[in-house]
């Protein structure tokens, strides 16, 4: 998504279902295409560790 001042973000959160521990980061990148490949990096680390992708 872009931000306030149209540069491209990606915001990822990060936290445990049985505690309140977690993270909130916001990354800059150069481009819409850059972002994807972020999305689809982080996604496949967490299918690997477990995670389940659910329909939105």
């Amino acid at each position: 998504m872009r931000d306030l001042f149209q540069d491209w973000v990606l915001v990822v959160s990060r936290g445990g279902k049985t505690n309140r521990l977690g993270a909130l980061r916001t990354l800059f990148v150069s481009s819409e295409e850059e972002g994807m490949k972020m999305i689809e990096t982080v996604e496949k680390v967490r299918i690997r560790r477990g995670y389940v992708r659910v329909p939105v």
